[in-house]
């Protein structure tokens, strides 16, 4: 809050990682838009795979979507980091759903096991055995977000299939799916050839 009020006085801020949130607020809070968006272009320059999770919720809530854009261009380039890092570990269902529906093309099989590991870690917050069950309270709806239908046949089976997180009908659908987002590949590819040929 001092920070602010030192804005205002002195249009110089010192920003870190542990203030910038509280800044923030405090500036959006006032209509301090100037400071507001100094704090944005600090957490741009300061984006990383180990914040990024952090900083999606935060400009989630703050309706922040250029700054959003650019953390899931980041979870895109980065995936495999920010998934394994501890900030993917404390999203909130909100901000974990904020990255399935994004635009930013992450693999599922890769999208599925990183959810798997962020429910598996809620349900030892909760001091509870991992069951397919209690993985899939917590996943609830969340988990029908990802593109099952993109995976191949075998690696639905040999990642998904197994875990029984999903149920019977679930599985189905999503076979069903998988058949023929890869019979509709394979009607293109036959095209193109036949086209070339």
């Amino acid at each position: 809050m001092i920070s602010a009020f030192r804005f205002l006085y002195t249009a110089e801020v010192e920003l870190d990682l542990e203030s910038v949130f509280f800044i923030h607020y405090a500036a959006d809070k006032y209509a301090i838009e100037e400071l507001a968006d100094e704090c944005k272009y600090f957490l741009e320059r300061n984006l990383h795979a180990d914040n990024v999770c952090t900083i999606i919720e935060y400009g989630s809530r703050y309706h922040m979507d250029a700054l959003v854009n650019k953390c899931m261009k980041l979870v895109k380039k980065d995936t495999e980091k920010v998934f394994a890092s501890d900030d993917f570990m404390s999203l909130s269902q909100k901000g974990l759903e904020c990255i399935i529906e994004a635009e930013c093309s992450v693999d599922p099989e890769c999208l599925y096991r990183a959810c798997k590991r962020w429910a598996s870690a809620k349900v030892e917050q909760r001091r509870e055995k991992i069951t397919p069950e209690k993985l899939r309270e917590i996943l609830g709806d969340t988990i029908k977000k990802i593109h099952f239908n993109e995976m191949t046949y075998s690696s639905f089976v040999d990642t998904v299939v197994v875990d029984n997180i999903l149920t019977g009908n679930e599985v189905q659908m999503y076979l069903l799916s998988i058949r023929e987002t890869q019979r509709n590949k394979v009607d293109c590819l036959q095209t193109e050839i036949l086209n070339n040929g």
